[in-house]
């Protein structure tokens, strides 16, 4: 079944679900408590929660700043990275379980064309460019500083 409205109004049983994913959702809620509150309660103990969001101490943020295609305001509320997400969600009785983030050149390349006002053919569709950006990319990745990060959380 598919629901369209907010997790809460769906009236799900409490303890229903093993596993519940949020993939670029958390970003766009204006009370992130409040959703991870909901999951909280309806997932099972020991059950899985999978977030995917943008990482707001990412390379790409460091050295774009607001100009950083992944803070896409206004509809981008809020921004975490990995600490800050644990947390929020220790304090409803996850762990985390894995964490990786991950770098492409097209989010770069955005960045970059809202840097220069670039209003022509998008950096990310020529080739040179997203070959001088696959090295950033590749760094970003080894050091953790990912445009995106991955997590996943288990209910102690």
């Amino acid at each position: 079944d598919v629901y369209k409205r907010q997790l809460k109004e769906a009236g799900f049983a409490d303890a229903s679900f093993d596993l519940v994913t949020a993939r670029h959702l958390i970003e766009h809620v204006p009370d992130p408590a409040a959703l991870v509150t909901e999951i909280a309660r309806i997932i099972k103990p020991r059950g899985r929660v999978v977030f995917e969001t943008p990482n707001n101490r990412s390379l790409g943020r460091k050295l774009f700043g607001k100009r950083w295609f992944a803070n896409e305001v206004p509809r981008h509320l809020v921004l975490f990275n990995t600490a800050s997400l644990a947390l929020l969600l220790e304090q409803h009785g996850f762990r985390l379980l894995y964490h990786q983030t991950s770098a492409s050149p097209k989010i770069l390349l955005n960045s970059w064309d809202y840097l220069v006002g670039n209003r022509g053919k998008p950096s990310r569709k020529k080739k040179i460019k997203r070959l001088l950006a696959r090295p950033v990319s590749f760094f970003a990745r080894l050091f953790n500083r990912g445009d995106i990060f991955f997590a996943v959380f288990e209910k102690t």
